[in-house]
């Protein structure tokens, strides 16, 4: 048998959302507020259809009820209750170690289902995009809590090892952002559906001349950064 406990987490994340902070009521009330907006902007879709909602949206809102509904019964945990189970007495015990990551869990999940929802429904409305401009677009979404996460894993780091892994979060998300632009602007030259004439127009090649000289510039500077700041840290030493 595999027994997991909440005290072998040594490295607190995000403990601003710790409910024995000061702060961290105001933190929840904002995070319960902003599960509101995926919630109402996909009703408000659904409603607003010719048609009745397909299961994008039905999913986007069950997701989106489920998390709220967890976030809002996980922090009433932190309330005394006789009546609880012993694991229920563990859990609330524990809350600091656990209900910070799950806030950023909701926090991220709402973001998410919130995009998607309008990504959904620019495809309903018949957008044409490339598939390849769905796997961009998807991995930017979803690099961002990805990229929030790794920042918080590091902060308790060495100077010199935060600086580095910040830098390179910030030069891939630019990265990301620069092939999304150069893909909406090739849906944009090139709608899908065109007649493939095999040639590449000159405003084509343009744009991804400029998006690959983007792409060679982040990575240089990158490089160069990282060896800048090693440099100027050897020279204080």
């Amino acid at each position: 048998m595999i027994s997991v406990t909440f005290k072998s987490i040594d490295m607190p994340l995000f403990e601003q959302y710790q409910p024995s902070s000061l702060r961290s009521r105001e933190y929840i009330l904002r995070t319960l507020r902003l599960g509101l907006i995926p919630i109402a902007v996909t009703v408000l879709l659904m409603v607003e259809r010719p048609r009745p909602p397909g299961p994008g949206l039905w999913s986007a809102l069950g997701i989106a009820l489920g998390m709220e509904i967890m976030l809002y019964s996980a922090w009433r945990m932190r309330r005394p209750d006789t009546s609880r189970t012993r694991l229920g007495r563990r859990m609330a015990e524990s809350m600091d170690l656990w209900f910070p990551l799950l806030m950023f869990t909701a926090q991220s999940g709402f973001l998410i289902v919130t995009v998607l929802v309008f990504w959904l429904t620019l495809l309903e409305l018949g957008l044409q995009i490339y598939r390849w401009t769905h796997l961009v677009f998807l991995t930017l979404l979803f690099y961002i809590p990805v990229r929030r996460f790794a920042l918080a894993c590091v902060k308790a780091k060495p100077e010199e090892t935060v600086y580095v892994v910040r830098e390179l979060l910030n030069y891939v998300a630019a990265i990301l952002l620069t092939l999304l632009t150069g893909a909406v602007l090739t849906m944009v030259l090139i709608p899908l559906g065109h007649p493939d004439t095999g040639d590449a127009s000159p405003s084509l090649i343009a744009v991804w001349v400029l998006v690959v000289i983007a792409v060679l510039s982040f990575s240089i500077l990158f490089v160069d950064r990282v060896f800048s700041s090693r440099k100027r840290r050897l020279r204080t030493q």
